[in-house]
């Protein structure tokens, strides 16, 4: 419907893995953005107010904002991300 799985077969497998590496450890708005606020999404989850929480949805933020870099970073994407986070890992 939303076109996601045809796009998805454009790029290698390994995309999502390439794109994180490459951007691991540099610094923008975005990103200091994003570090202000990991604390601040559900700051009493059991999973996700964790170290390990925090890495896996910083991952997935820093990410996106260097993917698109148009949109970036917003405060919502943190929530939506958390959502994704939250099936993948917790179901």
């Amino acid at each position: 419907v939303s076109g996601a799985a045809k796009k998805r077969e454009t790029v290698p497998e390994s995309y999502y893995r390439d794109l994180t590496q490459a951007v691991e450890g540099r610094i923008t708005a975005a990103t200091r953005q994003i570090d202000h606020d990991l604390a601040r999404t559900f700051p009493s989850h059991p999973w996700l107010d964790t170290p390990a929480g925090h890495v896996a949805l910083r991952r997935v933020l820093v990410g996106y904002s260097f993917r698109d870099s148009y949109v970036g970073y917003c405060q919502v994407s943190s929530v939506s991300s958390s959502s994704y986070l939250f099936r993948k890992f917790l179901c």
